[in-house]
């Protein structure tokens, strides 16, 4: 799954273009 936002993640980090293990 990727995410292209940059909002705030469930880790409390932002959310880059990358791949997301979850």
């Amino acid at each position: 799954m990727y995410k292209s936002s940059n909002t705030v993640g469930l880790n409390g980090t932002k959310s880059f273009p990358v791949k997301d293990e979850r």
